[in-house]
């Protein structure tokens, strides 16, 4: 699998757990709306159905108070009963309320009674079956004999209105009221939860996200660093370095490509080591110079022929080891490329025996013809100077000997 198909499946399932969650905070929301949408319908309708019913009993009693003050008006004052007149009015008046009273008692919200067999709503029926008895015993007494309608009034009309239907009509509002508050609570209850949920979810969302991302991070920066150490090796001369192909993705494909690339640098070119070995085992010294001859480097050779350690030799000037006035600076400066100079020279050793050796000296010029480094080679000749010396001196004292001879 490529980088970039892992890439696009972790960005779709990222978009899949946003968009999970995006669904489920509008259904939260949605719901959490929806509740108190009904809730503020209910509360209103129980409201105006409080309102009403205290309304109508309200009118009720005051029509009842109409009728016997009407009664006693028309027996006192002696006014002859007529179709319209004010005692007519507060019958049809009382009607109206009691047709008030009983439609309130029909409006139902949100912990108002159902049906009849709710205990509160049955009381409530009861009381208003019973004061409308009594008020219909009302209006019988009132045009015939006003006294009696007011002690009627007094004593059963008032006690039925203040002490039994109006306590009943006020515990129905209370019990309306706490139901409501209830439902209140438990809609801010449902709120807090579904925030809760969201945060979790976002939460959720988020660690699953930085996983990805993580994962894919430690995935690839741990590839990319071996891809990384393997390419330092391979230009360090290490070619022998190989990377494990784990995927085939674009890092699988560079790994291979960096394998390939050792392998054919293993086939066709000389390894540092190998190089290193070469120049160790080589039997006359060597010593590599600096575009201001100094030694840079040294074989094992040079080492034990100068009789020095390699950081006494490193950076010492070149002079100062070969006596040799064809090696001086101008002199290898002026040295033409692809030419070497060769020349015999005496060593200067660190514990100063005399050496003799055949020095051979070589330019490794930059692109811009400048000198940048020196190869020099020196042979030790100093067996075969004696070695002349003494066959010279044989051959001196032959000739002697045979002039004494002859």
């Amino acid at each position: 699998m490529t980088l970039r198909r892992r890439l696009v499946i972790a960005l779709a399932c990222l978009a899949l757990v946003l968009a999970t969650e995006a669904v489920l905070t509008f259904q939260l929301n949605r719901a959490v709306e929806r509740d108190v949408v009904e809730t503020l319908g209910n509360a209103l309708v129980a409201s105006d159905g409080a309102v009403e019913r205290a309304l109508a009993l309200a009118w009720v009693q005051a029509q009842t108070q109409e009728l016997v003050t009407e009664s006693y008006r028309r027996a006192y004052l002696g006014s002859a009963p007529s179709q319209d007149d004010d005692l007519n009015v507060a019958s049809a008046g009382l009607t109206r309320g009691f047709d008030r009273l009983e439609a309130s008692l029909a409006i139902q919200g949100v912990g108002e009674p159902v049906n009849d067999a709710d205990t509160l709503q049955r009381d409530l029926r009861r009381e208003f079956e019973a004061l409308r008895g009594l008020t219909d015993h009302l209006l019988a007494l009132a045009p015939l004999r006003p006294e009696e309608a007011h002690a009627h009034l007094d004593e059963r009309i008032e006690p039925q209105v203040n002490h039994r239907l109006g306590p009943l009509i006020e515990n129905r509002r209370l019990e309306t009221e706490r139901v409501l508050r209830e439902r209140a609570r438990r809609i801010a209850h449902r709120t807090q939860s579904s925030a809760r949920l969201v945060i979790v979810i976002n939460l959720i969302t988020i660690l699953l996200a930085l996983g990805v991302v993580l994962s894919l991070l430690r995935s690839t920066g741990k590839r990319v660093e071996q891809l990384v150490e393997a390419a330092a090796a391979v230009g360090q001369g290490r070619l022998d370095t190989r990377i494990a192909i784990t995927s085939h993705d674009d890092l699988g494909f560079l790994a291979s490509t960096i394998n390939q690339m050792a392998e054919d640098l293993a086939r066709t070119t000389v390894s540092r080591s190998d190089l290193h070995n070469i120049l160790e085992s080589m039997p006359d010294a060597l010593l590599i110079l600096n575009a201001q001859l100094e030694v840079t480097r040294a074989n094992e050779a040079a080492l034990e022929l100068l009789g020095y350690e390699p950081t006494e030799l490193h950076g010492r000037a070149f002079p100062q080891l070969v006596s040799a006035a064809a090696l001086a600076g101008p002199a290898m400066a002026d040295l033409p490329p692809g030419q070497r100079l060769v020349t015999e020279a005496h060593l200067s050793s660190r514990d100063e025996r005399e050496t003799v050796a055949m020095v051979s000296v070589s330019a490794l010029r930059t692109p811009s013809g400048s000198p940048d480094r020196y190869v020099c080679v020196a042979h030790d000749i100093t067996e075969r100077m004696k070695a002349e010396v003494r066959l010279r001196t044989l051959l001196a004292d032959k000739d002697t000997l045979l002039r004494e001879l002859h």
